[in-house]
């Protein structure tokens, strides 16, 4: 991971939450042991760790019938929940629609509204969010760019996006093709053995899991 770590800002960046990393007025959960495993679906999981850290700190509820569900695809709207909690849960904006197709109907419009209001979860030209459509990866990667790169410059950690080579199969004028390799230069993407991200491909709720869990591992180095 090619990251240049802060130097005086270890310190300076305590929150009045326990067990929270501040950055540019949001908080991040850190990385700690999770507890025992929360959800009966996920024995068998690659990222069964990771999807228990995200109970532990109250980033994923799950469904009522006590399953997680980590194949089934992250809709636009849920991914939006985890990356608000993550993030600290922090105040959320009253309703303006700002989208199209987003409404008080919505459960989780608060914090779609948040995203837009943080400059992190945009949505199509046509005004529309498109809550419910599957999250793509190259998308995704762009949400997380927004989210922490400029918090982390601002408390001395820069990611040299130069340190790494592109997925061999994200060309250099795809839209998100400087945010796909910054998340592998910072260590929360790692791609597939063949070299590939697969950029188009939908992420599922295990692999946000562990996206999640990675960008906290990276957010709690400037702790």
């Amino acid at each position: 991971m090619a990251v240049t770590p802060p130097i005086e800002r270890r310190n300076a960046l305590r929150g009045a939450a326990v067990g929270a990393t501040f950055l540019g007025g949001l908080a991040f959960a850190p990385p700690r042991p999770a507890s025992a495993t929360t959800f009966r679906d996920i024995s068998r999981s690659p990222f069964r760790s990771e999807i228990e850290w995200m109970a532990s700190h109250g980033i994923a509820r799950g469904w009522s019938d006590g399953t997680f569900r980590p194949l089934e695809p992250i809709k636009r709207d849920a991914m939006a929940a985890f990356i608000h909690r993550f993030a600290g849960a922090p105040a959320l904006p009253g309703y303006r629609r700002v989208f199209t197709d987003v409404s008080t109907r919505d459960v989780f419009w608060p914090e779609i509204e948040w995203m837009n209001a943080q400059n992190i979860g945009w949505g199509w030209v046509d005004g529309t969010f498109r809550p419910y459509h599957a999250i793509q990866r190259d998308a995704m990667a762009a949400f997380l760019h927004r989210l922490l790169d400029q918090r982390l410059r601002q408390h001395g950690m820069r990611i040299d996006v130069n340190s790494v080579p592109l997925f061999r199969d994200v060309p250099r004028n795809h839209v998100f093709a400087r945010e796909i390799r910054w998340m592998r230069a910072a260590g929360i993407a790692t791609g597939w053995s063949d070299g590939t991200y697969r950029p188009r491909f939908h992420v599922n709720r295990e692999g946000m899991a562990a996206f999640l869990h990675r960008a906290a591992q990276l957010a709690d180095q400037v702790r």
